[in-house]
């Protein structure tokens, strides 16, 4: 990041402060190629591979729905806890379910890269449903906490996690690395042989 040419900007966001990364006339050093020369797009489609084994949106959205259940066990509406609604214990038993079908497209990942086998659409499959898990899981929970999931953490009136910032970052979950679309395009021509046109 010091090397002549890099510059980092902070850019600022509806979920936090990210930075956007500038490369002019940089120079890398010889010792610190990564892959072999003009193995850029190989190199860059093993770094997407290994991001979009999607562990790290399991890990968010299990912490999130974590989060609302216990919401919902520790918060009363008309003198019962919200966690006694069938409605809403519906709602946490899907999502619970859909949480254990992604974590597993998620380890499948990783334990065919371990054994050395191709994972050019399982990865598109574990991407697609992470993300789709953190859309939902945030959703419910907006759905749930009502008018008070829209206060800042730390507000008086605020629950206790930060349901908002959650759901604001899973409006984005489905761009990221690629679109969801992408990753349909590449389950169904790479996984399922289907045709491009």
């Amino acid at each position: 990041m010091r090397t002549p040419g890099v510059t980092a900007r902070h850019l600022p966001n509806i979920v936090g402060t990210y930075c956007e990364i500038f490369l002019d006339n940089v120079r890398v050093p010889k010792n610190n190629l990564v892959g072999g020369k003009n193995d850029g797009w190989k190199v860059a489609n093993a770094v997407l591979g290994y991001e979009r084994s999607g562990i790290h949106r399991m890990a968010s959205a299990w912490r999130t729905l974590d989060r609302l259940i216990q919401f919902t066990k520790e918060t009363t509406r008309k003198g019962s806890p919200l966690f006694k609604d069938p409605l809403i214990r519906q709602r946490l038993t899907q999502l619970y379910v859909e949480g254990q079908a992604a974590r597993l497209l998620a380890y499948r990942v990783l334990w065919l890269r371990d054994a050395g086998r191709d994972i050019s659409y399982e990865v598109s499959m574990a991407r697609l449903a992470g993300s789709l898990l953190q859309q939902h899981v945030a959703s419910t929970a907006m759905d749930i906490l009502g008018p008070f999931g829209q206060l800042d953490h730390g507000s008086k009136w605020a629950p206790g996690a930060d349901f908002r910032r959650e759901y604001l970052y899973s409006l984005a979950a489905t761009v990221g690395a690629g679109t969801a679309e992408i990753q349909r395009n590449i389950i169904a021509t790479r996984g399922l042989g289907l045709p491009k046109s």
